[in-house]
């Protein structure tokens, strides 16, 4: 057996391929919360009063310290949970920072 084969021989052994790479990029930066100015939030209040169940959106919203983007049809609108309910996701009012309606 050559030097170079033997050497492979006890190369240390990857059994999750690529993990190290992921590990390595691996922490979290969170999202500073966004502070809308007045008149974005009366901007945004128009558009949530519009949405009816059954339209499409496209909504932006705060989620476990980062901004995610939820595109669904909506099911219902929920005054007093203060909420929407977009397919399986129920999006607190308060952590919306865009809405889209398509």
């Amino acid at each position: 057996m050559s030097r170079e084969n033997r050497a492979k021989q006890f190369a240390p052994f990857a059994a999750l391929k690529g993990l190290e790479e992921e590990m390595s990029g691996s922490e979290f930066n969170p999202d500073e919360r966004r502070i809308l100015a007045e008149d974005e939030i009366c901007e945004l209040n128009q558009k949530l009063c519009e949405i009816q169940p059954g339209d499409y959106v496209s909504i932006i919203h705060y989620h476990k310290q980062k901004y995610i983007e939820t595109k669904g049809t909506v099911k219902k609108t929920d005054l007093v949970k203060r909420a929407i309910i977009v397919g399986e996701y129920n999006i607190r009012i308060s952590d919306i920072y865009a809405v889209d309606r398509k």
